[in-house]
């Protein structure tokens, strides 16, 4: 039997990424869309031909998913999924893990109190790329040094919703480079040590109060190792990872 799912939040991950591959999966079943605004629910609920809602409790309450799918603004995770963990539904949610540390811990009490599973966006554990990335790193000899430079070329870090730090919560290191951040931990664990810059100088005529840029030092136990991060959202697009042993590096270079 197929797991039924909604899709919370009609923006463009929500409609152009979740919904088709939920749609082209044999495992799964779209059993709703909801979102808070009216008229993204009427468009995409008449487009995909299943029920929309804009209150997620009543949603929840008569479609009874299995799991619901988050791709909403930072800033409104915490009620969604108190919402959910209150009625036993699982939750895929787009990145971050919460607004800011704070909330992040108030949403781990309550998925680990609510005995249900959550699962966050980082598909890059996924990606038999970077699968490959990690077997390598994982049978290297000596590492002593990586480098890492994510950036996608936004022109205009300041606009939208992305540019406002009271909803997004962050930019460059909270937002994309949550993924860059995750595959670090993914194959070295927390660091020893962090050195950070940020900058917020890349449209100085426009007002914005997220990162455009920053940059890291990080230091890993044994002290010999080490890497520096570069994340920017300005900066040509590039995708970049390299960690360097004493005979042999990796290297993974945008795919």
């Amino acid at each position: 039997m197929k797991k039924k799912v909604v899709v919370v939040g009609l923006g463009s991950q929500g409609v152009r990424i979740h919904i088709p591959a939920l749609r082209a999966s044999s495992k799964v079943k779209l059993a709703g869309v909801m979102s808070s605004d009216q008229k993204d629910v009427n468009v995409y609920s008449q487009q995909f031909q299943v029920p929309g809602y804009t209150d997620f409790a009543r949603c929840l309450d008569v479609l009874k998913p299995d799991f619901v799918i988050l791709a909403v603004y930072h800033n409104q995770y915490l009620p969604l999924v108190k919402a959910a963990a209150k009625r036993k539904v699982h939750i895929l949610c787009e990145k971050p893990f919460g607004y800011d540390l704070a909330e992040a811990k108030k949403l781990a009490k309550i998925v680990n109190s609510s005995n249900i599973h959550a699962q966050i966006g980082v598909q890059r554990r996924f990606s038999p790329d970077f699968q490959a990335f990690a077997k390598y790193i994982k049978h290297m000899r000596d590492k002593y040094f990586f480098e890492v430079n994510f950036s996608v070329g936004f022109r205009s870090p300041h606009s939208g919703w992305r540019g406002k730090r009271k909803i997004a919560g962050g930019g460059s290191i909270i937002d994309f480079g949550y993924h860059a951040i995750d595959v670090l931990l993914w194959n070295f664990g927390l660091p020893h040590g962090i050195i950070t810059e940020m900058s917020w100088k890349a449209k100085p005529d426009e007002k914005y109060d997220t990162e455009d840029t920053a940059t890291f030092l990080l230091q890993y136990k044994p002290r010999k190792f080490y890497g520096n991060v570069i994340l920017s959202r300005v900066l040509p697009m590039k995708e970049y990872y390299k960690v360097v042993g004493s005979k042999e590096f990796v290297e993974y270079n945008d795919g």
